[in-house]
């Protein structure tokens, strides 16, 4: 044996043996693959412009708006019985008519402070308020 023959003996065994486990076929997703990667890009993008867009939309937020103060008569069904003139003196009305049970809503209005009540609790709350404490 030369000397030829014993490195090229010697770089066989230094090789690697080939697993057959890792000589499966590669999958191929056809001949436009090299597409693939840019357009679901494009895609990504595309939904991402429009989530953007509709967020940055006006008028139509999930968000509720600050209530707006509106004047006495704008309360729907509750009926204002009494104007204070102070928060104080509203807290007391509204204990006042609490504590006969009449269901009663301390109201910050563009007219000022109003306690007010349901339409058909209107009655009592005047008789409470008239009667001497």
């Amino acid at each position: 044996m030369d000397h030829h023959d014993r490195c090229w003996r010697r770089r066989r065994r230094v090789a690697p043996r080939a697993d057959p486990a890792h000589n499966r076929r590669v999958s191929s997703w056809g001949s436009y693959s090299f597409l693939y990667g840019p357009l679901l890009a494009l895609a990504a993008l595309g939904g991402l412009a429009l989530v953007a867009r509709w967020a940055s939309q006006t008028g139509t937020s999930l968000i509720e708006p600050p209530a707006r103060q509106g004047g006495a008569e704008e309360y729907g069904l509750m009926i204002p019985v009494a104007s204070p003139t102070s928060a104080r003196a509203s807290h007391e009305v509204a204990a006042r008519l609490t504590a006969a049970g009449v269901r009663c809503r301390e109201v910050d209005t563009s007219d000022g402070p109003r306690v007010m009540v349901w339409a058909e609790d209107v009655a009592q709350a005047r008789a409470v308020l008239d009667s001497p404490r």
